[in-house]
């Protein structure tokens, strides 16, 4: 019955959410392995242009903006990410164009950002950080249904101004880095 097996997948959700925070604090686990996979079946495939972009919310952010410096990607968007390493310049050495958004009101990384754009920017890495003030974590989803109750809970709102720049920006940027072949 349900109610026997709740616990377990409650505990496995728990336990595959803290693995990954640990990789993504990390840098390296399997699901970068998982991550360089992708980008290596996608390079194959005869419709590829040779040029692979990655793009991540929430801690996918971390991955996409962790992920910037490895050989197959050619443009990173790391939207709401988790919070930029201390030695950003360090980790960020040889990262693609990093297209990058942000809420004001989210509590895990606004402050972050000046050391992901100095990082950046030493580092004559092309990039577009935008920080949309009113906007919260989770700002580009849509949630229906017991998620939409679940993130107003977690003081989470999708905010559709914010949402359609955000994604302009992210279709224009990935358009300039990934439209021509490697």
């Amino acid at each position: 019955p349900r109610s026997t097996l709740f616990p377990y997948t409650t505990l496995f959700r728990s336990r595959c959410i803290r693995s990954a925070f640990r990789q993504v604090n990390a840098g390296s686990g399997p699901l970068f392995d998982e991550i360089d996979a992708a980008a290596s079946w996608l390079a194959g495939l005869d419709t590829c242009t040779g040029k692979i972009g990655i793009v991540g919310f929430c801690m996918g952010g971390g991955f996409a903006l962790l992920a910037a410096p490895r050989p197959a990607f050619s443009a990173a968007s790391v939207n709401y990410g988790a919070p930029v390493p201390k030695d950003a310049r360090t980790v960020l050495e040889g990262a693609c164009p990093v297209v990058a958004s942000y809420a004001g009101k989210d509590r895990i990384s606004r402050t972050d950002l000046p050391r992901l754009e100095q990082a950046l920017t030493d580092l004559n890495v092309p990039h577009d950080v935008k920080v949309y003030p009113e906007a919260t974590h989770a700002f580009l989803n849509e949630y229906e249904g017991a998620n939409g109750v679940i993130a107003k809970v977690l003081g989470m709102r999708y905010n559709p101004d914010a949402a359609a720049d955000a994604w302009r920006r992210i279709l224009d940027f990935f358009s300039d880095h990934l439209s021509t072949p490697a």
